[in-house]
């Protein structure tokens, strides 16, 4: 029995759908998310639907014209086999990714690479609090600390965080991660090796990204402070909202993200991080002339997701057999902050290019530590309530929530209080 041929229109048929059908279900997914509440914020959304939006265009384009038609008859099998085998060989590197997270990780993701070498030398005139040049060192691990020992009788733990975990304008010996150390060697009668992974302005997303692709940590315990960069981004409008859809939870597009800021968080530490700091006084300036607004917007759905990523941390930690500790974001607002200590502040800007005074500011940071203790007590997470106990406070801040060398040192004995009283975990 013979096969009967295609027909022109046919052939030209499965050669446009072959070449319509990633961007038409890619903008199909994307619709289906939006739905369902998600709300993308930045470029990459919309030039992913830009893209798709050109690539059937021009293949509709290439259909209505003659030469186009007959091209597609005519190479309907090429293009239909290719755009197969792309798809399954894709398919196939996402379940591979998948099932193997490590495989796209890299050593020196969330960091500013190894053997970095920077002397800050903070100015009191935009710093208060800090004395002193301040050296900015990594290891060959590209963590801020020093040498990785060896796992034998040494306890080794990793601060995962932000700008508030980096300390950028703090010496080395002055950060929170390494005085964490010094009271946890005085204090448990071992020895302790803390290092630090903070960069500035990551939120809970670069930080389950880079639990869930890093490969194997040489570490027993992971130490978050986390939750003032998923605030103020949910405050100006930068932070994605509900339910991804299933393109942008990619692991090749994480992956290809992370490169992304790899390959910009050393250049970054040399130029915007100025030596003296100035730019944190430009800051200000741009936040004292702006308008401003005592509205915060809604947060209840950053805050519903914020959650689900905390809860997500805490299952990385348990899949790589890590100890797991929160610790709330204290800051410096306070609804009668004044004098000196309100015109150090820069951060608070909303969508709208307004900010927020220091008492919005801090129910909303608020309402982001409740949401991080709610969910440690609902699924038995550890967690240190930092923010009681320095939230407001002028001499432990040197702008909206980055500590001064006595920031710095509260941090660390409240946190190296909890895990000598609590040596094995809770219960």
């Amino acid at each position: 029995m013979t096969e009967t041929p295609l027909s022109e229109r046919a052939r030209e048929t499965v050669a446009l759908a072959a070449l319509a059908a990633w961007p038409l279900l890619l903008l199909l997914d994307s619709g289906v998310a939006l739905a369902r509440g998600w709300r993308s914020q930045g470029v990459l959304a919309r030039a992913a639907a830009g893209g798709c939006g050109v690539a059937i265009l021009l293949a509709l384009a290439l259909w209505l014209l003659p030469a186009g038609r007959r091209l597609l008859a005519h190479r309907w099998a090429a293009i239909a086999t290719l755009v197969a085998a792309l798809s399954l060989g894709w398919l196939a590197a996402e379940g591979t990714a998948a099932a193997f997270p490590s495989l796209l990780g890299n050593r020196l993701g969330h960091s500013r690479g190894p053997r970095v070498r920077r002397l800050f030398r903070p100015d009191p005139r935009y710093f208060t609090g800090i004395a002193g040049p301040s050296r900015y060192t990594t290891n060959e691990l590209g963590i801020r600390g020093g040498p990785m020992p060896a796992a034998a009788g040494v306890t080794r733990l990793l601060c995962i965080g932000a700008s508030t975990t980096e300390c950028t304008y703090l010496d080395d010996e002055e950060t929170w991660p390494y005085l964490l150390m010094a009271d946890l060697d005085r204090g448990s009668g071992r020895r302790t090796w803390v290092g630090g992974l903070g960069i500035s302005g990551y939120t809970t997303f670069e930080h389950l990204d880079f639990l869930r692709h890093a490969p194997r940590l040489p570490v027993d315990g992971a130490v978050f402070l986390v939750g003032v960069n998923d605030f103020v981004r949910a405050l100006n409008g930068s932070l994605e909202l509900g339910p991804r859809p299933l393109w942008r939870r990619s692991a090749l597009l994480s992956a290809a993200l992370e490169a992304g800021r790899r390959a910009t968080l050393r250049h970054l530490l040399y130029e915007v991080e100025d030596e003296t700091g100035a730019h944190v006084e430009d800051r200000r300036q741009r936040r004292r002339q702006a308008g401003h607004t005592d509205a915060l917007p809604d947060l209840r759905q950053a805050l519903r997701d914020y959650g689900e990523r905390v809860a997500a941390l805490a299952g990385e930690c348990r899949r790589r057999r890590l100890r797991c500790l929160f610790l709330t974001q204290p800051v410096l607002w306070r609804q009668d902050l004044a004098g000196r200590a309100r015109d150090s502040l820069w951060m608070g800007e909303n969508a709208g290019g307004r900010f927020l005074p220091p008492g919005p500011l801090r129910q909303g940071m608020d309402r982001y530590n409740a949401t991080l203790l709610a969910q440690c007590s609902r699924l038995g997470l550890e967690c240190v309530d930092l923010a009681p106990a320095m939230s407001g406070r002028e001499e432990l801040f040197f702008d909206d929530c980055h500590f001064t060398e006595a920031g710095a040192r509260v941090v660390a004995r409240l946190v190296a209080g909890y895990l000598l009283s609590h040596p094995e975990g809770r219960g």
